[in-house]
């Protein structure tokens, strides 16, 4: 079965985290789970193919663990017609942690990043991933719409935004 430890998943779940989105690709049900350790001070998110039992993605531990707050994470999913990959946007899970809030301009981090993710990560034949597009603070929901993508999330300074996300660029 998947690997996901129940204390993990327990102390996620003080953190608001837990599965925070899924969907379908292909047949396979595809999960994003956050998770924390409160003994290693380890707050991360997963990718998970639940269909197929296995975990796909394990991200860093996030800087600052009191500070994390899995309601930021997003979690939104779409497919990619014809191009046999999923984005994920995958946000810095905060409210008040700079240090957190940064990795969404780090370019070696994961969060705060649209991830482009290929059919063979999502299978589980590999582990790869690549950065679509940058600066995503609070990512909610994305949107496939005829080859445009457009994804909302909250603001930095409340309010929401609505962008046509372009690979490669920075939002924050």
């Amino acid at each position: 079965g998947i690997k996901i430890d129940k204390q993990e998943f327990d102390d996620g779940l003080v953190k608001a985290g837990g599965v925070r989105s899924l969907l379908f690709y292909q047949d396979n049900l595809i999960g994003l789970v956050a998770l924390a350790n409160s003994e290693t001070e380890c707050a991360y998110a997963s990718l998970v193919n639940v269909t197929l039992k296995i975990v796909l993605l394990e991200f860093p531990c996030l800087p600052q663990f009191g500070l994390v707050d899995f309601g930021g994470v997003g979690g939104g999913f779409v497919s990619m017609p014809g191009s046999e990959t999923l984005l994920l946007a995958l946000g810095v899970p905060e409210t008040r942690a700079d240090e957190i809030r940064a990795l969404a301009q780090d370019p070696s981090s994961p969060y705060g990043k649209i991830l482009n993710i290929p059919e063979s990560t999502i299978l589980g034949n590999g582990n790869e991933y690549s950065i679509h597009s940058s600066g995503h603070r609070n990512p909610q929901s994305i949107l496939n719409d005829d080859e445009k993508i457009v994804a909302v999330e909250h603001g930095p300074r409340g309010g929401d935004e609505i962008n046509i996300i372009e690979a490669g660029n920075n939002y924050g």
